[in-house]
């Protein structure tokens, strides 16, 4: 290592020479500085690195949340699908017309005869006598 030095006159007039505090020479200035370059490239290209790592895990647990996301979607549709067939069958015309005659005792329009009991009728013979019109009177089975 070569030094460097500086001359100052001493209080007895003698010329000193002393060497210059904090002076380097141009080698070791460049080595500390390329040093230091290095140092600080490679925390730069570690912090991308750690960036891109980063960023490429999140855009894998970002598709498998889409994938997970597209499984539940396609099994909605197979449910609303599901749904769809159900309803059809439950209001299929004939198969309410079949309860309505069946389970709940109701009957199809124009099988009833209506006969009316008001005051105005004259007695209890012309009555009986429409009742016995309606029952002797052949049923219409046939469906609709």
């Amino acid at each position: 290592m070569q030094h460097v030095f500086a001359e100052e006159i001493a209080p007895n007039n003698e010329l000193r020479k002393r060497p210059v505090v904090g002076h380097r020479n141009r080698a070791q200035l460049m080595s500390r500085a390329l040093f230091r370059n290095t140092i600080l490239i490679t925390i730069v290209f570690a912090t991308f690195s750690g960036l891109i790592a980063y960023t490429r895990a999140q855009a894998a647990a970002y598709e498998y949340k889409k994938e997970a996301i597209k499984e539940q979607i396609e099994l909605q549709k197979v449910i609303a699908q599901e749904y769809e067939v159900r309803i059809a069958i439950l209001t299929d015309p004939e198969r309410i017309k079949s309860i309505a005659i069946n389970k709940l005792g109701m009957v199809e329009p124009g099988d009833l005869t209506y006969i009316s009991l008001s005051k105005k009728e004259e007695g209890e013979e012309k009555v009986l006598a429409q009742l016995r019109a309606v029952l002797s009177e052949p049923k219409n089975t046939s469906k609709r």
